[in-house]
């Protein structure tokens, strides 16, 4: 067998570029936290190289501690997002271009918020609602610029002692440790971003004493089709009655 190889320090003379913290979220307006850019020599380069931005997004501000550097050297890339900025991903390439050597380069994601978001509309449990399976289901219609969300349920009007929490970009969850059966509890919905939070007022549903089975296939329904899905129940007994309840999300349900 015939194989080849080259270490870096004898190859090709240029740089290698990394960076720290690229993806960031900011409350505009204001700065991110520093971004560390380490300027690395590859193949003994040691020629001088130029850090620029070739485009920032409006509302954008970007400076380095340093440029030209060179390697081996860091430079600290600071962002400034000014007010009136849209509320969206930027994305924004950091160059580095060393002269008499290929250029390399960087993306930093900064996430932009411009005000704390909307308090979560809750779709499901109803406040009050009786017979809700004890592994509850939890779904809100999304909050605009909401970033994450937190769900919080505790049989404690006080949730001194919360008996399931879940955090996620998503605006539906399911309480996969079973909640004890035959009790009220309560619950709340937090959205948050860099700006701030915003809390759904307390609500409560009390749990079935039924066996109940549940299932979240999230299926998507084709036009002019349909879908399945099953569930094979283990549990032995005698089947005295059947109640089912189907939650379909759609803008016409």
């Amino acid at each position: 067998q015939i194989g080849k190889f080259k270490f870096d320090a004898c190859g090709t003379p240029g740089i290698v570029l990394t960076a720290s913290d690229l993806s960031q979220t900011v409350c505009a307006p204001g700065s991110t936290t520093p971004i560390t850019l380490q300027v690395n020599s590859s193949g003994g380069f040691s020629g001088s190289t130029d850090l620029s931005f070739p485009y920032l997004p409006p509302g954008n501000t970007g400076t380095f501690s340093a440029s030209p550097v060179t390697p081996t050297a860091q430079s600290t890339v600071n962002f400034a997002i000014q007010p009136g900025t849209t509320p969206a991903y930027h994305p924004i390439e950091i160059l580095a271009t060393p002269i008499g050597a290929d250029a390399q380069s960087l993306q930093a994601n900064i996430q932009v918020f411009t005000q704390v978001p909307d308090v979560p509309n809750i779709q499901i449990p109803v406040d009050g609602a009786v017979n809700i399976p004890r592994k509850a289901p939890f779904n809100w219609l999304p909050s605009y610029q909401a970033e994450n969300y937190t769900v919080e349920a505790d049989d404690d009007p006080s949730f001194s002692s919360i008996d399931f929490t879940a955090t996620g970009a998503g605006s539906q969850v399911i309480a996969e440790t079973p909640l004890l059966e035959n009790t009220t509890y309560y619950w709340r919905i937090r959205s948050t971003n860099a700006c701030g939070e915003s809390t759904t007022a307390v609500r409560s549903f009390t749990t079935s004493s039924a066996d109940l089975f549940c299932n979240n296939p999230a299926l998507a329904i084709p036009d002019s089709g349909s879908v399945s899905d099953s569930m094979t129940l283990t549990q032995g007994g005698t089947l005295t009655g059947l109640d089912m309840t189907l939650n379909v999300s759609h803008t016409y349900v």
